[in-house]
């Protein structure tokens, strides 16, 4: 196991050989350009969690310290948290509005592969990884896509590149619900959408879609199917707590995802900020008057504020509640608010107006 960070400068790693072997691997592993914001390889070999500090048996490399040069890369290291040989990965301190990206390896020199690129919006996340004998060796690479930094929408392209239909037809533009029950199950690709708003990736590869006019949430897997996350296609409301398929909706129009796959639903029309575990259970966070056409909506990790936009035909109005139940309007006057992230390490909020 060894932890590099190559965009900074003068690593300094530390190594126990616990089988004579040459320290030259770790030289050469340095040399071989571990990319920018990289911090930490994890051996999925390992037994137990990267607290053990175990690596691969075959290699006999017991890491009991690794230090950092002084140098400015974030304002805390992005590092993995946790790994587990289920193929359980997640990190931290990424950037609010930015990029994560896997590689994998079969050996800790490489030759690296691209696993998958997610779009980070919390300063945590997670994914899991089927294992193979081809990534056995994993690390993470980090991008801001931020306004903040100058290459944005270079490093937006340069990670996500071409452009794919995750779901939808694209063929109607009514703004009436379009669902019909044989979507259930279909291609993602082949079933027509009814005015979504916004989509979320979770951390088993799924996409969930707020669908505002079927008065749903839509899950597209890994594979492209379709299936009904929350709500029931039809507008209403039924209660505040039960399993997310079982309680109507009524024209959700934003949501959140948390770190750990936990959904967050702006119930629209029936002013609930609602909450869908990640066993599918649905319970209520707060309520309040009708939203309108409130699109804007952020949670923060521990649940003791969140964020939404407000408003009866334009979204011109930002509210916070916080845990103790209290609801207060914030600001007024924005033109028609989009989205809304939250900074949990400096307070600020970003939103598109």
């Amino acid at each position: 196991m060894i932890t590099v960070n190559a965009h900074c400068a003068l690593p300094v790693v530390k190594v126990q050989s616990c089988s004579g072997m040459r320290e030259t691997l770790i030289a050469d592993a340095v040399a071989n350009g571990y990319a920018i914001h990289m911090r930490l390889l994890v051996p999925f070999t390992a037994l137990g969690t990267i607290a053990s500090f175990l690596a691969r048996a075959a290699m006999g490399i017991l890491v009991t310290t690794v230090l950092f040069a002084q140098a400015t890369c974030f304002g805390a290291d992005f590092t993995i948290s946790s790994a587990t040989r289920e193929g359980k990965l997640t990190w931290s301190n990424a950037f609010p509005a930015g990029v994560a990206t896997v590689e994998t390896a079969d050996a800790v020199i490489g030759p690296w592969t691209p696993h998958q690129n997610f779009y980070t919006s919390n300063s945590t996340g997670g994914v899991t990884l089927a294992l193979s004998t081809n990534n056995l060796f994993v690390k993470l690479l980090a991008m801001d896509i931020s306004t903040n930094t100058p290459g944005h929408f270079t490093n937006l392209v340069e990670s996500y590149g071409i452009l794919e239909t995750v779901a939808g037809i694209g063929t109607n533009q009514g703004d009436f619900s379009q669902w019909r029950p044989n979507f259930e199950g279909a291609w993602a690709t082949n079933v027509q959408l009814s005015r979504p708003h916004i989509a979320f990736g979770d951390p088993w590869g799924n996409v969930l879609i707020v669908d505002q006019r079927s008065s749903s949430v839509l899950k597209v897997t890994p594979e492209g199917r379709l299936f009904t996350y929350a709500g029931t296609h039809t507008a209403g409301n039924n209660g505040d707590t039960g399993w997310a398929t079982n309680l109507h909706l009524n024209n959700p129009n934003s949501g959140w995802m948390g770190a750990d796959g936990t959904f967050y639903i702006l119930d629209t029309l029936n002013g609930k900020g609602r909450k869908v575990d990640t066993n599918g259970w649905m319970t209520t966070l707060f309520t309040t008057a009708p939203m309108g056409d409130g699109r804007a909506f952020w949670v923060k990790s521990d649940e003791s504020v969140a964020y939404f936009g407000s408003g009866p035909t334009e979204v011109t109005n930002l509210n916070r509640w916080t845990s103790n139940g209290v609801i207060t309007m914030v600001r007024t006057g924005f033109g028609d608010m989009g989205n809304i992230i939250g900074d949990e390490r400096t307070g600020d909020l970003y939103i598109s107006d």
